[in-house]
C-alpha cells in the first residue's frame, strides 16, 4: 500500500513540474523584433538613434518617421506582421522617410516617450531634419491610414 502512495506522489510532482514548465514556455512573448526583424521584408527601419536619423535627413532631404513600440504590444506585432511588409507601405516608408524604430522600453525610448507625450503604442512621429514634429498618430493604423498620414507629409 505504501508503494501505491509513494508512486501517485511522485506522478503527482512530475504532473506539477510538467505543468509549470508548459506555462514558463507558453508564457514567454515573442517580441516585435523575432516576429520581423528591422531590416528583412517591408520598411527598413534603422534601430534608435534619432540624432543618426536627423543627421540623414539633412543628407537625403527626407523626413524622419519614428516607430515608437513596445515588445508586449499586441498591435505593434500586429503592423509588423500585416501592414509594414505590404508593397505599397514599404515603398513608399523606404523611398520618402528615415524610418527609425524606438522600444519605449529602452534609454532613448525613455526619452522619447517623455519629449514626445507617448502614451500608447504604437506611436509614429513624422519631424523634418530640426526635430520638428508635422504629425504624431498612435494606435493600429492599417495600410490606407498609414499611407494616408505620409500623403500630408511628402
Amino acid at each position: 500500500m505504501k508503494k501505491i502512495i509513494d508512486l501517485s506522489f511522485i506522478f503527482i510532482v512530475i504532473a506539477i513540474l510538467l505543468s509549470v514548465v508548459l506555462i514558463v514556455v507558453s508564457c514567454n512573448s515573442t517580441t516585435v523584433d523575432e516576429i520581423m526583424p528591422a531590416n528583412i521584408e517591408g520598411i527598413h527601419f534603422q534601430k534608435g538613434n534619432i540624432k543618426l536619423a536627423l543627421e540623414q535627413s539633412k543628407a537625403q532631404n527626407k523626413p524622419v518617421c519614428i516607430f515608437a513600440y513596445g515588445n508586449h504590444c499586441g498591435y505593434c506585432k500586429k503592423m509588423k506582421k500585416e501592414v509594414f511588409p505590404e508593397k505599397i507601405v514599404a515603398e513608399t516608408f523606404n523611398n520618402n522617410f528615415i524610418n527609425v524604430q524606438v522600444d519605449v522600453d529602452s534609454d532613448e525610448g525613455k526619452n522619447i516617450t517623455d519629449q514626445f507625450h507617448i502614451a500608447a503604442t504604437p506611436t509614429f512621429i513624422f519631424m523634418n531634419s530640426n526635430g520638428q514634429v508635422f504629425k504624431q498618430l498612435s494606435g493600429f493604423q492599417d495600410k490606407e491610414e498609414l499611407l494616408a498620414a505620409t500623403k500630408t507629409i511628402q
